[in-house]
């Protein structure tokens, strides 16, 4: 954008544009505080006019106090109250309650018993005896503390100023009384009297919000938010149309006696004052902006004008010395700012260039003998390059024939080799086919003394149950031998009961033989008990000697069991030897199969090797092929070297 103007122009926009910047900057600045600052005195009264206003519900409750108190303090009305003397209070008070609603504003009057049930409503004395309890907790507060209350509530009659103080007599508490003062439109109509403001009071009812009293000529769009919103705090100011003026609106919740939001109100204020202070504060910034910004485009024109000139001269000198005119005068010579020493550095551009045409001649003259003392280094370089690069050549040349004798030798050693690892490996093919055979037979016969062990531990242990069966049986007989025993000494035992009986017998027979005729019975007897004890000596004889065979028959079991035992035992260690030697032989075999399998890997092992072999000796062949061409290609490289070195050498020597 500035490459095609002049400096001095460059200089008089940038001034100029810096002006235009700051002096916008300023006045923008200016118009955002001086609205900033107007708002917030509009803020400032908004909230001054929302104090006056709960100022004066707070001055009227407690003036609804104040007078509670002067009537509830009357010794004539609390005895009526104490009493319980309905017609004599309302004697008292209902004619002169008019004059006080016209004088104070007074819209009710009450008292109320400790239970908080209506005794008499001094502005309605045909209705009373309703409970109030449910409702109206200024009266339950009063009647349960004994201390006053007052504050907005609602009632029967509808949202009110009240002050409820308790009623005493005689130092009890007989109940409470309360007065009500105007809370409606025309509170409102004297705020906006006396301030000018315009004021609504909204209530919450069924979910929802209902204007309590208003001044607005026209209701105002909130929202619900909005609203809802206002019931828990202060909104911020906005503008809203009314009537064609702009007017700043506050939202602020209203609380009753306890602190619980009831409702909200919506102050609003013309702040039309305020719109001409914003718009007089924008004229008078953008003139002062204006004004400012014709001062400083003159300073920045006198500012051109004053580079602008020295710089031109400075151009035109500049011109000639690149034209290769140094016989010039360098103006703005001797001032003491920038441009005074652009000339005075200028002035010295002048004075080297004069000592640069000097210079430059005697340049020419010294060029011309390097010229010829490089050619003479040239040939005597050349000559001593054609003595060094000659010797390599040809030991290149040499090197390389020899390199090729050396390839060819070993193309003849690869396929020598070649040869050999083919038979090599057929041999090993042979042979891993051959241990292969063998490591299978190796692993039948293990598989069969395996099989060979396994019945001989069987047989081991059938004998070893052999063995435990006769150890069985040699105690059974044992205790059948024992049992024997004991028989026979019970036979013993009945042979000499036996002999005792026989001998008894014997006894009563010759009592019997004594007694005569009398004993004759008894001898019968006698003698059949004798015959019994002859039977049983004989019976008893015969089952000892049968006892006695058993005996010796169960000794010779016992015997012939213990042979049979020892014949088994013996049979079960030459078992338990066969199996040792069959798992020992078997162990063997095993370890001869792992032998063998190794053996076939190593076969296979070396068959693989030869095979690595066989292809290594291929690639050497083929290596050798590469290296023998290799070779011949560097003797051929060799000689165009020497070609070429000749050539150069005869170029150099020529230049």
């Amino acid at each position: 954008m500035f490459r095609g103007m002049k400096i001095g122009a460059r200089l008089a926009v940038a001034l100029a544009g810096s002006v235009v910047l700051a002096v916008g900057a300023t006045t923008l600045s200016n118009l955002w505080l001086s609205r900033l600052l107007v708002e917030h005195a509009a803020d400032n009264q908004l909230k001054t006019l929302q104090e006056f206003l709960d100022a004066n519900v707070a001055s009227e409750a407690r003036r609804a106090l104040t007078l509670a108190q002067a009537l509830a303090g009357n010794g004539e009305i609390q005895a009526a109250f104490a009493a319980q003397d309905r017609n004599r209070l309302a004697g008292m008070l209902v004619q002169g309650f008019k004059d006080l609603k016209e004088q104070h504003g007074i819209t009710q009057m009450q008292f109320h018993t400790p239970a908080s049930v209506s005794f008499l409503r001094v502005h309605r004395p045909e209705k009373f005896g309703d409970d109030l309890s449910s409702f109206r907790f200024t009266v339950v507060e009063v009647n349960r503390t004994h201390k006053p209350v007052f504050g907005l509530e609602n009632g029967v009659e509808g949202l009110g100023i009240r002050g409820v103080v308790p009623m005493v007599s005689q130092g009890t508490q007989i109940g409470s009384f309360e007065v009500g003062l105007s809370f409606g439109k025309p509170f409102f109509e004297a705020f906006h009297k006396e301030t000018g403001a315009e004021v609504a009071f909204h209530t919450v009812k069924d979910g929802g919000f209902e204007t309590f009293a208003s001044t607005f000529r026209e209701a105002l769009a909130l929202g619900q938010d909005r609203m809802k919103d206002a019931l828990i705090r202060e909104s911020e100011v906005q503008t809203y149309q009314l009537g064609g003026a702009n007017y700043a609106v506050r939202l602020a919740p209203v609380r009753d006696y306890r602190g619980t939001a009831i409702g909200f109100y919506t102050i609003a204020m013309d702040r039309s004052a305020f719109d001409t202070e914003i718009a007089e504060a924008r004229t008078s910034a953008i003139l002062i902006g204006l004004a400012v910004l014709a001062v400083a485009l003159g300073v920045a024109w006198l500012v051109n004008r004053g580079i602008a000139r020295p710089i031109q001269g400075m151009t035109e000198s500049m011109g000639d010395l690149a034209r290769g005119n140094t016989d010039i005068r360098v103006s703005g010579i001797g001032r003491r700012d920038e441009i005074g020493a652009m000339a005075d550095a200028l002035e010295v551009f002048r004075r080297g260039m004069i000592e640069t045409e000097a210079l430059r001649a005697e340049q020419e003259i010294l060029k011309q003998r390097a010229q010829e003392d490089r050619r003479a280094a040239m040939l005597d370089l050349a000559d001593r390059f054609e003595e060094r690069v000659g010797r390599l050549v040809g030991a290149v040349s040499s090197a390389a024939t020899e390199m090729e004798a050396s390839a060819g030798s070993m193309s003849s050693t690869a396929e020598q080799t070649n040869r050999q690892s083919a038979a090599v490996a057929a041999a090993s093919e042979q042979t891993s086919a051959n241990v292969q055979t063998v490591a299978a037979a190796t692993e039948e016969l293990a598989a069969s003394i395996t099989e060979i062990g396994s019945q001989a531990s069987q047989s081991q242990s059938v004998a070893g149950n052999a063995v435990t069966d006769a150890r069985q049986t040699d105690e059974a007989v044992r205790k059948l031998a024992d049992s024997a025993k004991r028989i026979g000494q019970v036979v013993d035992l009945i042979q000499d009961i036996a002999s005792q009986t026989n001998l008894l017998a014997l006894n009563a027979t010759i009592e019997a033989a004594r007694a005569g005729e009398a004993g004759k019975g008894f001898a019968v007897v006698a003698s059949e008990v004798k015959a019994l004890a002859t039977q049983t000596a004989r019976a008893t004889e015969e089952i000892r000697q049968q006892i006695s065979q058993m005996q010796q028959d169960s000794d010779g079991a016992v015997d012939a069991i213990k042979g049979i035992g020892g014949v088994i035992g013996e049979i079960s260690e030459i078992a338990s030897a066969i199996a040792a030697a069959v798992e020992e032989q078997g162990t063997a075999t095993q370890e001869i199969s792992r032998n063998v399998q190794q053996a076939a890997i190593g076969t296979q092992e070396v068959s693989s090797h030869i095979v690595s072999v066989r292809e290594a000796a291929n690639e050497t062949g083929a290596a050798a092929a590469q290296v023998l061409g290799a070779a011949q290609e560097l003797s051929h490289q060799a000689e165009v070297l020497a070609a070429e070195v000749k050539g150069f050498l005869d170029n150099v020597r020529a230049a």
